[in-house]
Parts: structure tokens; sequence; C-alpha cells
């Protein structure tokens, strides 16, 4: 039998395929360094190259040959023995680390957020010199946390200890994460679901509004939908013969979800005495509105802690893990149970709990039957 390190496999996906689960390392022929590692279930790629007089071994994230040969290239040239570790400045480690991933646009303006505003004078800086700066890494996250609140200050402890460890991947001669010395400032949640004077007080001043502002937190509170996904709604995304709405936009994919029988007879009424357009909610300078802050209409809840309370009830009158994360457009493939779920069909009887959500709240809100 040929020695591990002496097996070699030709750079293709398919021989990738090929190769036996626990058959060890393969050398991938024409990568510098880059291994097949096969387990017992597992096949995973790595790179290793000698520095310093050790071998180093990084494992990489890439899952098929053509991305880990790219990967590669990046790995093998940080690992080399003459690097001196400081050959990315912050904003390098920045546009590096999101070149190798997938972020939603909201995680990448956070991101980018985060350190244009509270680490502008660290971005021409080497990532190692920050890294050896211990007290400055502390002080500048607490110092945040003090002029812009505890979010602020996690935010930025988030965005700094991802890029340190990404950092090190490469680089595996560089210090510990000094993130990893300062405690991540606790973050009240951001909203909880209301109880039912909550409810009834924030109802009471919802019927003073006009129609449009009415219709819209209506929509929200029977819908469990996001504020920036019910301002965007075109009539197009209403079938009230199939009584069923679908959020184009939405924070992950589009999704779509039964209509309750309250919350069809609204957006009939809300239809009937709008203006024809595109939009349900239209705003005064064409396109659709923006999403609306309760605050701004003396509302003590938002968008969110209604979202928040759909949850609380629909777990209330037991419904099903599965149903209620149909409901709020929650990704399945969270986990290997999860991934097994077919989720249109379960969408008729999702159906049923919209209804007894829809009722709970009618009886909370007192409206007539």
């Amino acid at each position: 039998m040929a020695k591990e390190g002496q097996k070699r496999i030709r750079p293709t996906q398919e021989a990738a395929d090929a190769v036996p689960f626990n058959s060890g390392r393969w050398r991938v022929e024409g990568s510098m360094g880059l291994y097949l590692r096969t387990r017992a279930r597992t096949k995973t790629y790595v790179v290793v190259r000698r520095v310093g007089g050790r071998l180093v071994e990084r494992t990489l994230q890439a899952r098929t040959m053509a991305a880990a040969r790219r990967e590669a290239q990046r790995v093998w040239s940080a690992l080399r023995p003459d690097s001196g570790g400081e050959r990315w400045t912050l904003a390098q480690c920045l546009e590096n680390y999101i070149s190798e991933r997938t972020l939603r646009p909201a995680t990448l303006r956070n991101y980018r957020g985060a350190l244009d505003r509270f680490c502008s004078d660290w971005l021409r800086r080497p990532v190692e010199s920050i890294m050896m700066d211990r007290v400055a890494v502390r002080n500048r996250i607490m110092q945040v946390q003090r002029d812009h609140g505890a979010g602020s200050a996690a935010m930025l402890h988030n965005v700094l200890s991802a890029l340190f460890r990404y950092y090190r991947r490469y680089f595996p001669g560089a210090p510990e994460a000094p993130t990893a010395a300062v405690r991540r400032p606790a973050v009240q949640p951001r909203d909880a679901a209301p109880d039912e004077s909550e409810l009834r007080e924030w109802w009471q001043k919802v019927q003073t509004l006009p129609a449009l502002n009415r219709t819209y937190w209506l929509t929200v509170l029977l819908s469990a939908g996001r504020a920036s996904s019910v301002a965007s709604l075109r009539w197009t995304d209403i079938d009230l013969e199939r009584h069923t709405l679908r959020f184009s936009v939405s924070k992950t994919a589009p999704y779509s979800v039964p209509l309750s029988t309250l919350l069809e007879a609204a957006l009939r009424e809300w239809q009937g005495v709008s203006a024809p357009g595109e939009w349900v909610f239209p705003g005064r300078q064409g396109g659709h509105i923006k999403p609306l802050r309760g605050a701004n209409y003396g509302l003590r809840l938002e968008a969110h802690a209604l979202r928040h309370g759909f949850r609380t009830v629909l777990a209330k009158l037991g419904a099903p893990l599965e149903i209620a994360m149909l409901l709020l457009g929650h990704s399945f493939g969270r986990s290997v149970s999860l991934s097994y779920v077919t989720a249109n069909l379960l969408f008729e009887p999702a159906r049923e709990w919209t209804e007894k959500v829809s009722q709970y709240y009618a009886e909370v809100l007192g409206w007539s039957a």
C-alpha cells in the first residue's frame, strides 16, 4: 500500500467524488499543498505547508474541487515562510473575508458600517499590529459602548472577532484575537412579544390612524410580516381567490403565507377605497411607502415586536414548530431533520393556524364577529 503522502488524484470533481471515504489523505495534482482529506463520513480539502520548520495545515471552507483550488492558492501564498504576518491591512482583511463568503446585504452593510464608523483610523493599519495592541482594542469597544450603546459595541466586537479569526487562518503565527479577552457587550432582545394590555393600548391608537396606516399595521399584526416586506407589497402579491399572500421582498428568500379571513377582509376593504395602482401601500411621491415606525405615530409597539407576538401566540396555541417556521418565512435548511420537510405540503395545514391566531387577536382586541 502506498504511503499516505504518495496517493494522488487528478484536480477534477469526478476524481474527488471517486475517492473512497476513510482512505486517508490524497494529494491534488497541480495545486501547491492541496490535499483531499477523507474520514469515515466526510471529505474536506486542506492545505499543508512547512512554515518555520514545522508543517502547518489549514482546513479550507471550499466544498468543491474548483473552489478548493482557488482558495488553496490564497492560503498557500499567505503561509509562505517569509511572511511577516502584516501583509494585510484591516481594510484588505475585510475585503478578502467578504470575497470568500456569501453575506446578506444587511450583514455586509453592518460590517462595513461598523468599521467605517468606529475604526476608520485603523483601516490602513496592518491587522497584526492591531491584534498586538490588546488594550487599544478593549478600549475602543468600551468607548463605543459608552458613546453609542451596547448594540453598536456588540456589532463591532463581532466584526473584529470574525476578521481576527479569519486572519489567523492565513497567518497561523499571528497573535490570539484580542477580542477573546474582551467580553462581548450584552444586548437586550430587540423586541419582546407584547402582552394583552399592550396590544389593546396599541390597537386603540391604531384605530385613530388614516386607512392606509391602519391597514398597514393590521397586515403586520395578522401576517407576521417584517416592516419592509409589508411596505413593499404589490397587489399582485395578494391572491384573493386562493387566499394567499406572498412576501416578494424579504430578509431571506421570498415566501408565501395563507391569508386569514380577517386579514383578507381588511385588504379587500382597503382595495375598494384606495387609488388603483401597483402598490398596496403607495407612497406620496410614487413607489411604495417606507416601512412605518410606530414611534412616529405614538405607538409603543414596532413591527418586529408584533412579529415576536405572532410567534408567541402560535406557541401558546400549540402550533408545531414547522408550521411556525413556514408562517414566519424561516429557512428549513438549518438542521438535517428540518431539511427533510417539504414546506409546500404544509401550506394548507398552516391555514388553520393563521385563522387561530387571527381569532385570538379578535378576542383580545374585542373585534366584533
